[in-house]
């Protein structure tokens, strides 16, 4: 953040919602929190389904489940006290049906943990807010526990909670009581707005870094072609696809070598379609590694794929935030026009785009980058400079803080 700048953060204090924090493949909210603490601002975590006991220097509340047979108890209570306001709640459980069993008991958990919260926020005083950073089980607690308490509260709907099986259950019931809604892409805009959430109510933060490397020198020669997949071995990725991709950059004759960072229920799968393929020497699965690793990994790669595909339940990427480190390092990327990618890498400005179903035009493409010094370095340029201005944590973060400074009140 500039030295320069007047904003100054809130006083009171920000009361963050987690289904479970930290989570090692989750690390944009980690640099979301640590930008929040570094501007100055007090954060509180709660933690709704275990999670460590600290992060980053701040203490995590971690809100165990054994605490919902209080609920015996106190949703009489509450009924007693606000019998319209309970009984209409209750009453909007029954306008959406479930649209899976997960989905169903993440919301029915995060529920319960909301009349508990409320429980544990009625006495307190000052400025606060409730922020949940996932529409599934923390806007759940959010806002149950905002509207017995009377409270504004805000939340946030990422790819997870707008797609998988046609995204969250209770999302148009959160998203009517609640006084922000921020998404982090034109896409998540779009599909809110499908789900009948009101345009004024939608804010879009981008996520972000929260400390930019030196942006690498460029290798040459890029022989062999270093390439890096980085994300979870689950269908939305694509990686199946991507092994067409290997296999196309073999027959054409053009060396490279690959790496398949992260972990996930597709591993065998994407093993055995890089065996049949002839592939298993060329393209390596090192597996889920630390967030340095990952970053080291990048350093070592010239060409970011990222193969994006809608898979089969619906679930699809947002913005990856691999593609972003890869931006923000000096790794060229070559990606799907899948869901927010195309809002941001602007074919043969900052990055490419191509379609799965063109094998040809990945090698066409890489063959060019491997070969033109001229157009990586600009390339590399060009990304470097939009993570500079839209993916850098603190600014997102003051700009999401703009926004939710409409609800900040004093009890």
């Amino acid at each position: 953040m500039p030295e320069s700048s007047p904003w100054q953060p809130p006083e009171g204090a920000l009361v963050l919602l987690f289904t479970r924090f930290p989570v090692a493949t989750e690390t944009f909210l980690q640099r979301e929190v640590r930008a929040l603490r570094e501007l100055g601002l007090r954060v509180e975590l709660h933690s709704l389904h275990r999670g460590d006991e600290a992060f980053a220097g701040l203490p995590v509340q971690r809100h165990h489940k054994g605490r919902l047979f209080e609920l015996f108890w106190r949703l009489p209570l509450e009924a007693w006290r606000q019998p319209q306001l309970v009984g209409s709640m209750v009453g909007r459980l029954f306008r959406h049906r479930p649209r899976s069993w997960l989905n169903f008991w993440e919301n029915l958990c995060g529920l319960g943990q909301g009349v508990l919260l409320a429980a544990d926020f009625r006495r307190r005083e000052g400025r606060w807010q409730f922020h949940a950073v996932w529409a599934s089980m923390p806007a759940a607690a959010a806002w149950v526990a905002a509207r017995l308490l009377a409270r504004p509260y805000s939340f946030a709907a990422h790819a997870y909670d707008l797609y998988e099986r046609g995204g969250d259950w209770l999302l148009e019931e959160k998203a009517r009581d609640a006084f922000l809604v921020r998404t982090s892409t034109e896409a998540g805009c779009r599909r809110l707005e499908e789900r009948g959430v009101e345009r004024d109510r939608i804010v879009l933060v981008r996520r972000g870094l929260d400390r930019f490397p030196e942006i690498k020198p460029l290798r040459s020669p890029r022989t062999p072609l270093r390439l890096l997949a980085v994300g979870r071995l689950v269908p939305k990725k694509g990686y199946l696809e991507q092994v067409r991709i290997y296999a196309a950059l073999r027959a054409a004759g053009l060396p490279f070598e690959a790496l398949i960072v992260g972990g996930g229920p597709m591993e065998d799968a994407v093993k055995q379609a890089l065996a049949e393929a002839g592939l298993s020497d060329s393209v390596h699965l090192m597996g889920e590694v630390s967030e340095e690793a990952v970053w080291d990994r990048h350093g070592w790669a010239d060409v970011l794929l990222h193969t994006s595909v809608i898979a089969p339940d619906g679930d699809q990427d947002g913005f990856p935030n691999a593609i972003g480190e890869a931006m923000a390092v000096g790794t060229v990327v070559v990606a799907t026009p899948a869901a927010g990618i195309p809002e941001v890498i602007a074919h043969g400005d900052n990055g490419f785009v191509h379609r799965l179903e063109e094998p040809q035009d990945w090698v066409a493409t890489l063959r060019r980058v491997a070969q033109d010094d001229e157009l990586a370095g600009r390339v590399r340029q060009k990304a470097r400079a939009w993570v500079e201005k839209e993916f850098a944590a603190p600014l997102n973060q003051i700009r999401l803080l703009a926004a939710l400074e409409a609800g900040w009140v004093r009890r």
